[in-house]
């Protein structure tokens, strides 16, 4: 019987760790976050996405936030790097846009570059908020994009 127990705990360990792989692998993304655009500026915006293969263009009245009906599902806690690392992999650009004046363009590469930094590739420029428990079913949250005043000098 002792010369079996090594054999007998080897093939226990490896069944956990066989289907603990399995489970791992199988697991769901953490959840759903919507895109937000927030515009604190006293001019009405708009922010135009250049991709390799997608242009697509959000006007933010003065004042106002917009949130993208389009979610995106993040596999991991930190969905601002994988939503701006997404945004950079698809080619792309954003440029802001107000009163038919291009004011910014920006390109990444993604980064953190600091608060004093608002680029829609700098990690730091998003805010994450998380809905309540019981808010919404879907989506757990959104990420936010700030423009101001500043950004249209």
């Amino acid at each position: 019987m002792m010369q079996l127990l090594p054999t007998i705990l080897i093939g226990l360990s490896s069944t956990f760790i066989f289907q603990g792989c399995i489970f791992f692998i199988g697991e769901p993304p953490n959840g759903k976050f919507l895109e937000t655009y927030k515009n604190t500026s006293q001019e009405d915006i708009e922010l135009v996405f250049i991709g390799k293969e997608l242009t697509d263009t959000v006007r933010v009245l003065a004042n106002s936030v917009f949130v993208m009906k389009r979610g995106f599902t993040h596999n991991d806690d930190m969905p601002v790097n994988e939503f701006v690392g997404d945004m950079y992999r698809t080619g792309g650009i954003v440029q802001l846009y107000s009163q038919g004046q291009l004011h910014k363009e920006w390109q990444g590469p993604p980064g953190n570059f600091g608060d004093s930094v608002n680029d829609p590739f700098n990690f730091d420029s998003w805010e994450v908020e998380l809905y309540q428990a019981g808010e919404y079913e879907n989506p757990k949250g959104t990420i936010i994009f700030t423009i101001s005043d500043e950004d249209l000098q």
